[in-house]
């Protein structure tokens, strides 16, 4: 601290802000009554107090309370105690802090008190101020939705639903934020993050409805009508709490039956669900349900594929039946729908329905119910034969023995250059817009920036100049894609040094994408500079002559020669990426490109003459989780599902214990043997690893980016770290790695196994939903591409694993598909607990229902050996309901080879799931159809 600092009038007003008592602060000031010269002065030396004060501890806090309003009374105006407040949202909240603030703006009109309470935000960081601003004012303040919901989360917190509601309602702010808390938008998730904590806040609600304090129909409308939101499953737990909370009455219930029917048909949450069923039901066994609302219900509950919300339709069904005798015959035509429900367990429970009701129901009803029946597999077809007493329409015919399957479209030419700066900056702005990177998209707006720049640079910098000020100050960049903004920058001058971080981009420098996403970098970066320095070429020589990627040869070869001609310098990574591009054509002899008399023409000749990019090599590995072992406090250490994450704690503990191993990679003493590889340091789960390598000797030539991309690596090693929408670059960019190296799909997708196995290990999003493109680009489809597709029937998302059906229905029609292959890796995948059975069925069930039944049964053909427990062994779970698709694949397309191992199951006694699935399959195939 300098003397000056201390010299008089200042010397008091920082002893006392040091000291913390920020309440006296108001009352020194007023005595001293500084000039707005020694304001600004002492704003000034506050500096020297409020630089290296501590951040932590209740003193301090104390502290910069008083420093707070000390630059308050030194600014003197909304706008200064705004900013005086911004950055201190958490002294704002301490005690006494708003009374001091009110009397140290003793003075103000009230109409300036509450445009600063308003300017005050989040109301979360600034309640407390705010609160007292408003009383002092003493006129009404509106309230938003999220200014309410924060209100109501600070305060209602004490030790009882009771005091929290007296606390809430002693606010000055308590009458314009109970009005608007009922409807707020936020109040759902506020909901659910408390009913994680035990439910009090939701008990806080019930309370102030209880004692008239808000509005009880509309908390009530709102705790029903919450789960049909746009977030679902994030609020439902929140919405559920209150409902419980609120306790409605019957008549409360009744009057709100038209909102139950519409969360059991339409609710995506299966708790919401399940809690509108359990009170539709009960209003309907006390008839306080219309006709027309039960057969709503009924049919939204049928409708649904899951089997839990699909099978609680048919108990409601036969209640009904036995409530209102004289409805049979309309009830009775649902069981229809049920029958070509695709889960087993509800078409049993329907056929058995049937039969109890069979007996009451007119012939015509039950003409129509045996014509439904025909939907039923065989078991099922035969049994309500028997039930209906009548004779179920003949079986389907025989399904051909060849499946339809899509046949792949011709890909089509790329699309000719852009002509206007116009056209640039519009496909500019698609293309930064896009979720997702559209390959012939960004690479027509990279060629154009070049193109117009080398034109008519002025007029393309006018027109890009809108796109460019919508995009300067983007809150989180998306990935790497938003690098072209740079292209478009330096055609208006602009250098990359100009912003610090305009576009950030992160750089993931283990993950297997980083090779094709620097790629990218080189390209942008190059034309970048080549703009900036006015030597911008006419075109780029990379930029492909097919939808696919791929460049033709003739064309590169007239693009050089122009280049030639006009004496323009090839860019070293334009060329690189080219050559990458340019695919061995027996009509272009490579002799053509050595007339050409150039470096570049020669390196082109000798590229096409040892066969353009160098073919990959992928050896898959499996690596398996350790044996359980028997020691029961082992068992107690380590998870149930445990892997390789557990050997590193393992060794650490038996090194511990013998110091003399410290350093030996072998595996723990107890463990009675281990099986595939192991690393004593190794935290991922068990997988199928595939190491890929190409001949990097062809690519000494190439640019450092260039050259990484055929770097040996280790596939399922790494994932991207950057979690989120924003930061996971596969679920932008992977169709653009596609074209990187066209006709290599193996690489790509091997080099980002991880990116797709994620679905299916972590039950996080994955890169499954690109597997259609994978499935119609060039290439190979070897063992990257079908382990990638094995990963992706797990996959936790249902549009992902839709992807996924679509992708082998594309390999399959286009003759690619390694029926053998693609079954072996999904069989060791849940062999390891990579795959749960209940998606793969789920995923292969989309491939049955688009026509390809002889597909899926040759691969669960030889998955199920595998798979399949020994007799009086538990077997796994969901793998019943693979049985039964599989038999239901054999049925449709007669002539299949029955399955080793499922007649000796089917022998079993009892009637589980599984072992009528196994007799069904034994009796489905050509071996029992023939004996």
């Amino acid at each position: 601290m300098t003397e000056d600092t201390d010299a008089h009038p200042y010397a008091t007003i920082i002893k006392t802000m040091k000291a913390g008592e920020f309440a006296v602060i108001p009352g020194l000031l007023r005595e001293l009554e500084l000039t707005a010269a020694q304001r600004e002065e002492l704003l000034e030396r506050l500096e020297s107090v409020y630089r290296p004060w501590p951040y932590f501890g209740d003193w301090a806090i104390r502290v910069r309370c008083a420093i707070a309003l000390v630059e308050i009374a030194c600014r003197c105006d909304v706008d200064g105690v705004v900013r005086a407040l911004d950055h201190e949202w958490w002294p704002n909240n301490e005690k006494g802090f708003g009374d001091a603030l009110v009397d140290l703006l003793d003075g103000w009109p009230p109409e300036d008190l509450i445009a600063l309470a308003h300017a005050l935000k989040p109301l979360w960081s600034h309640l407390l101020p705010v609160s007292a601003l408003v009383r002092a004012a003493g006129k009404p303040f509106e309230i938003d939705d999220e200014g309410a919901v924060d209100w109501f989360e600070y305060l209602a917190v004490q030790d009882t639903p009771e005091a929290s509601a007296d606390a809430l309602t002693a606010s000055p702010l308590a009458a314009a934020a109970l009005s608007r808390l009922p409807d707020a938008e936020g109040l759902g998730r506020s909901l659910a993050r408390d009913a994680d904590r035990g439910g009090a806040a939701a008990a806080t609600l019930a309370v102030l409805a209880r004692d008239g304090h808000i509005d009880r129909s509309r908390l009530l409308r709102s705790a029903l009508q919450g789960p049909l939101g746009a977030e679902p499953r994030t609020v439902t737990p929140g919405y559920l709490a209150l409902l419980t909370a609120l306790e409605p009455t019957i008549e409360e219930q009744t009057a709100a039956a038209d909102t139950l029917v519409t969360l059991v048909v339409s609710a995506i949450s299966t708790a919401a669900v399940k809690d509108a069923l359990g009170r539709v039901r009960k209003l309907a066994d006390l008839g306080r349900m219309t006709d027309k609302q039960v057969d709503e219900c009924l049919q939204g509950l049928l409708a649904r594929p899951e089997k839990t919300l699909a099978a609680p339709a048919l108990p409601f069904l036969w209640s009904e039946a036995r409530r209102s005798p004289a409805r049979i015959g309309e009830l009775a035509p649902l069981l229809g729908e049920a029958f070509s429900h695709p889960s087993r367990g509800v078409q049993e429970k329907a056929v058995k329905l049937a039969g109890k009701l069979a007996d009451r129901l007119d012939e015509d009803t039950l003409k129509d119910l045996s014509t439904a029946a025909a939907q039923l597999p065989a078991d099922l077809r035969r049994q309500a034969d028997g039930l209906l007493d009548s004779p179920v329409t003949a079986p389907r015919p025989d399904a051909p023995r060849t499946d339809p399957l899509p046949q792949p479209a011709a890909v089509p030419a790329f699309p000719p250059p852009m002509g206007s700066a116009e056209e640039v900056a519009a496909e500019l702005g698609a293309v930064l817009a896009d979720p997702v990177a559209q390959p012939v998209a960004v690479e027509r707006v990279l060629d154009g920036l070049v193109r117009l720049a080398h034109r008519d640079r002025q007029a393309l910098a006018q027109a890009v100049e809108p796109v460019l000020r919508s995009n300067e100050r983007r809150p989180h960049s998306p990935g790497r894609l938003t690098r072209i903004l740079l292209v478009a920058r330096a055609v208006t001058g602009r250098r990359p040094e100009d912003d610090a971080s305009p576009y950030p981009y992160f750089r993931c420098r283990d993950c297997g994408h980083e090779a094709f996403e620097g790629v990218l970098d080189a390209r942008v970066d190059e034309v970048v500079r080549r703009i900036l320095d006015g030597t911008s070429p006419p075109f780029l020589l990379a930029t492909p002559t097919c939808a696919s990627g791929s460049l033709d040869p003739h064309v590169l070869l007239e693009r050089l020669t122009e280049y030639r001609r006009t004496r323009v310098r090839p860019g070293e990574a334009d060329f690189d990426q080219a050559l990458f591009r340019v695919r061995p054509d027996p009509s272009f002899p490579p002799a053509a490109a050595e007339e050409l008399g150039s470096t570049e023409g020669r390196r082109l000749a000798r590229w096409l003459s040892a066969g353009g990019f160098p073919a990959r090599v992928c050896e898959p590995t499996v690596v398996l989780p350790l044996e359980r072992p028997d020691d029961p406090d082992s068992v107690a250490r380590h998870p149930k599902r445990w892997n390789l994450a557990a050997i590193g704690e393992a060794t650490d503990e038996r090194q511990d214990a013998h110091p003399g191993t410290r350093g030996h990679r072998n595996p723990p003493s107890w463990s009675r043997h281990l099986k595939g590889e192991y690393e004593a340091h190794d935290d991922v789960p068990a997988c199928i690893r595939l190491a890929v390598a190409v001949d990097s000797a062809r690519l000494v030539d190439f640019s450092a980016p260039f050259r990484a991309v055929g770097a040996p690596r280790e596939a399922n090693q790494d994932l991207c770290s950057w979690e989120g929408t924003q930061f996971e670059p596969w679920r932008r960019m992977f169709p653009l790695w596609l074209t990187v190296v066209p006709g290599h799909r193996e690489l790509v997708v091997a080099r980002n196994l991880r990116a797709v196995a994620a679905g299916a290990e972590s039950g996080s999003r994955c890169a499954a939903v690109h597997l259609p493109a994978v499935a119609e680009a060039e290439g190979e489809a070897g063992p990257a591409v079908h382990l990638a597709l094995a990963h992706g029937t797990g996959a936790a998302s249902v549009m992902e694993r839709v992807a996924t059906a679509d992708a082998l229905l594309a390999l399959a029609g286009r003759g690619e598909l390694h029926v053998g292959r693609l079954a072996r890796d999904i069989a060791v995948l849940i062999g390891i607990d990579g795959l749960k059975l209940k998606r793969v069925t789920e995923t292969l069930r989309h491939v049955v229902q688009a026509g390809a039944s002889t597909t899926v049964y040759s691969v669960l053909a030889e998955v199920l050996p595998d798979v399949l427990p020994q007799p009086g062994a538990r077997p796994r779970a969901g793998l019943a309901d693979l049985l039964f698709l599989a038999a239901e694949c054999a049925e449709a397309t007669p002539g299949r080879p029955p399955v080793p191992g499922v007649a000796l199951l089917a022998e079993q006694r009892g009637s589980s799931q599984f072992v009528k699935a196994a007799r069904w399959l034994r009796d489905s195939t050509s071996e029992a159809r023939t004996t």
